[in-house]
């Protein structure tokens, strides 16, 4: 009972969060010990019962000794002139629960305490005189999710049935149109639950409309299918029986018949005959009835079963595409990342070239500096028997000669042994008459006579510009 109870206090989808719900739960001795310790909250409680708040649980009827109930069950049966013994797990109470939706618990709260006790009281005595049987217990919880009342049944009515026998479909359909009309009385706001019908035509899934958790039903309903199967061939054995018992009954009832006269003691066994006849075949349709609600019962578990499992399958191929998706996503990360590196690596070696290019751009331009300082400081000479530049500094000379040209003249090629074609640039040209480096602070490059045509030496020649 417990997962019972924590489940149908959550809220499910498409119910009317406005309205009251009446649930019903035949249980033996041992499990009616349970419920009594869970429901005056004696010993150790589940972890969803809030401790702290227990002290404001009402409990408005006691149970009595339930070894007491049991015996009265018993009583009852006797009367109702059932021969077979009592069974040790059969049920001695009804428990049952009142539960609201969460709008409608808010209009109950509204009432106080006392409106709120006589409400349930009257609820649930209408209930027992609904299924013909006596209230045993009544307790109201405010120490869980939200605030509902415990009540226990006697498991037999006053004539000797199974309670259980008679909460078919249609008296559970009956209690629920009950819960409302009573509270109504009490809150005006508080309305009857959805049917299960109208939840499956609004969208709920089936399994929704059974007051369980998924997992529940995940564990549960295999189970149940099992239960019921063993259930349906258990009824259908019983039936078997009792047609036969039938049969065998009509065989006495018919040579009694068959007979002239009949003494005495032969009357009285016709009318026992007969009212045995007339008693199984009570039992024989309510049996047939149970079978028919068993077997419908079955196979909507077995459908509930076959929507889980597709619902798991289509959800399992998404999960497969969703995870080929993210995989997906990652291997692309990780591409990009990879490209990322090798960009900045390339990147680093450019920048590292163009360093290593601007350093000896500066060097040279450095040289070049240098080598027009000693053109006017008159520190350069060109040797008149083999024509090489001397300087006061070699050093800028070979930079110049590795790196820049000097001035740009005509036939241009840089500094140093053997340059060749591939590393023409600028040069000092040879001509006579020799130049001479004049050492004065005003000074200036001095040649003899000009040079003609493509000899001719000029400092930062340029292409003409276009023709306007």
């Amino acid at each position: 009972m417990k997962d019972y109870i924590q489940d149908i206090l959550i809220p499910v989808r498409h119910s009317n969060p406005n309205a009251v719900s009446i649930r019903i739960k035949a249980k033996s001795l041992s499990r009616a010990k349970w419920q009594r310790r869970h429901d005056f909250r004696i010993g150790k409680q589940p972890a969803y019962v809030d401790r702290a708040r227990s002290h404001l649980n009402r409990p408005l009827i006691e149970l009595r000794p339930l070894p007491q109930i049991q015996a009265e069950n018993k009583d009852l049966r006797e009367k109702a002139g059932r021969i077979r013994a009592m069974k040790s797990d059969a049920a001695v109470v009804t428990v049952g629960i009142i539960t609201f939706g969460h709008i409608a618990a808010k209009h109950f709260l509204e009432l106080t305490p006392d409106k709120q006790d006589a409400a349930f009281i009257e609820l649930v005595q209408e209930i027992a005189a609904r299924l013909n049987t006596k209230v045993e217990a009544l307790v109201v919880h405010l120490d869980e999710t939200t605030i509902h009342a415990h009540f226990m049944l006697r498991a037999y009515d006053d004539d000797g049935n199974a309670v259980s026998e008679m909460a078919k479909t249609k008296v559970l359909v009956g209690l629920q149109d009950l819960g409302a009309l009573v509270m109504q009385r009490h809150h005006p706001k508080i309305e009857r639950g959805h049917r299960k019908a109208d939840r499956l035509a609004a969208g709920a899934d089936y399994p929704e409309t059974l007051n369980r958790s998924v997992r529940q039903l995940h564990d549960d309903l295999p189970l149940e299918i099992e239960a019921k199967q063993a259930k349906i061939e258990a009824l259908q054995v019983e039936a078997a029986a009792l047609e036969a018992s039938i049969e065998k009954t009509k065989t006495y009832l018919d040579k009694l018949n068959a007979k002239a006269e009949l003494n005495a003691k032969e009357e009285a066994r016709l009318r026992v005959y007969e009212a045995r006849i007339a008693k199984k075949d009570l039992e024989m349709a309510s049996l047939e009835g149970t079978l028919r609600e068993e077997q419908a019962e079955l196979q909507t578990a077995k459908v509930a079963v076959e929507l889980q499992h597709a619902r798991l399958n289509s959800e399992g191929i998404d999960l497969v595409f969703e995870k080929r998706k993210v995989a997906k996503a990652q291997s692309d990360a990780i591409k990009a990342a990879e490209s990322a590196v090798e960009r900045e690596a390339e990147a680093s070696k450019s920048l590292a070239a163009a360093e290593v290019a601007q350093a000896g751009y500066e060097a040279g331009m450095a040289a070049v500096e240098s080598v027009v300082g000693e053109i006017f400081d008159g520190t350069m000479r060109v040797d008149d028997a083999d024509g090489q530049i001397t300087m006061k500094s070699s050093e800028e000379s070979k930079q110049i000669g590795r790196d820049l040209a000097l001035l740009q003249f005509a036939h241009r090629s840089p500094f140093g042994v053997n340059a060749c074609k591939e590393g023409q640039g600028a040069v000092v040209a040879e001509r006579k008459p020799d130049g001479m480096i004049a050492r004065t602070a005003s000074a200036r490059v001095q040649f003899g006579k000009a040079g003609e045509g493509d000899e001719a030496a000029v400092l930062h020649p340029q292409p003409a510009p276009p023709m306007g």
